[in-house]
């Protein structure tokens, strides 16, 4: 014979509903949290590609920067080269008009800027100089006893030019 026993249970659903509540809330949470984190991923992704836009931004502008360097630093050894140039010039017309060398242009005019003075007054030096060494050689006694007074005479005067004065 065979023995049939019932067995019942008596459960208080309330909590298991209450946990099967509490954890399909869980279950929202993850699901936002999961949407959160993929747009957190897509956030990333877009400033990834913005930052490597800024990358290529920042290597373009120092390829320009670079470049106008490189423009600017031709440009000044042409204004240098071209101010040597005119320098040269000068010194060479400056040189040739009181019928000096340039090189010896350059030792006076070192000499005169050690005093104050500059190229003009070379000039103006030479000027009187051989205008006053003209004035003695044509008799002009005031200029003869002011050369005198230096150590040259009158004849040493004849026949030199201005380089020569010297």
């Amino acid at each position: 014979m065979t023995d049939v026993y019932s067995i019942a249970f008596k459960a208080d659903t309330r909590e298991v509903n209450k946990a099967k509540k509490d954890l399909g809330g869980l279950g929202d949470q993850a699901g936002k949290s999961g949407r959160s984190v993929s747009n957190f991923g897509e956030q990333v992704d877009n400033t990834t590609r913005q930052v490597g836009g800024m990358e290529r931004a920042t290597k373009l502008a120092t390829r320009a920067v670079t470049a106008l360097g490189a423009a600017l630093s031709v440009r000044e050894v042409v204004q240098f080269a071209n101010a040597a140039l005119s320098s040269a010039q000068n010194i060479e017309r400056q040189a040739r008009a009181i019928s000096v060398t340039t090189e010896e242009f350059q030792r006076l005019r070192f000499t005169f800027a050690q005093f104050g003075a500059d190229s003009a007054d070379i000039a103006d030096v030479f000027g009187t100089l051989s205008d006053r060494a003209e004035d003695a050689k044509s008799g002009m006694q005031s200029f003869i006893d002011d050369f005198k007074l230096v150590g040259i005479e009158v004849d040493d005067l004849r026949g030199k030019n201005g380089e020569q004065l010297f």
